[in-house]
């Protein structure tokens, strides 16, 4: 399965052939049992530890209006969800690699680049650069958003779909 290494510190980008996403988190130097998988648009998608957006200092890379802190592993998805060959040479991966904080402050102002937030619909919990928040607040915040009806949670915010109260 192809996918891509991506290192925002050396500013590299490499097409691999490996077996599969473990190894491809392995080679970008993720441990195995700390990543988060999000999705950038549909059919594309990445792997990160799961805690680098609050790790600093940080080396990042944005895809579009995705900002991404730190080694990732980038992979290719088909209509069902399966992993399919990431087929992009590495010299047209999509990215722009921004380096430090202070560069991503001057993307966000200059409107190129969202600032990542955890949010519901009523309250902003964490906002990029803030120190790590307390994730079992944010868990209960989204249990109670849950409890509100269906959610859909877009990166790191969740929006409570509208729809009939759920009684608890």
């Amino acid at each position: 399965m192809k996918f891509a290494i991506v290192r925002p510190r050396e500013r590299a980008v490499q097409i691999v052939d490996l077996p599969d996403s473990d190894d491809a988190k392995a080679l970008a130097g993720l441990p195995r049992d700390e990543t988060d998988n999000g999705t950038i648009v549909m059919g594309l998608g990445y792997i990160v530890h799961e805690y680098a957006m609050f790790d600093h200092p940080q080396f990042y890379f944005a895809i579009g209006r995705t900002l991404i802190a730190g080694n990732a592993v980038l992979f290719a998805f088909d209509q069902e969800g399966r992993t399919v060959d990431f087929d992009i040479p590495a010299n047209r991966w999509g990215g722009t690699f921004l380096g430090d904080e202070a560069a991503v402050e001057a993307a966000i102002k200059a409107d190129t680049v969202d600032r990542p937030q955890m949010a519901t619909e009523t309250e902003v919990y964490w906002r990029w650069p803030a120190p790590k928040p307390n994730m079992e607040g944010w868990a209960q915040k989204v249990a109670e958003a849950m409890m509100k009806g269906p959610v859909q949670i877009d990166d790191i915010t969740v929006t409570i779909i509208p729809g009939p109260e759920k009684k608890p």
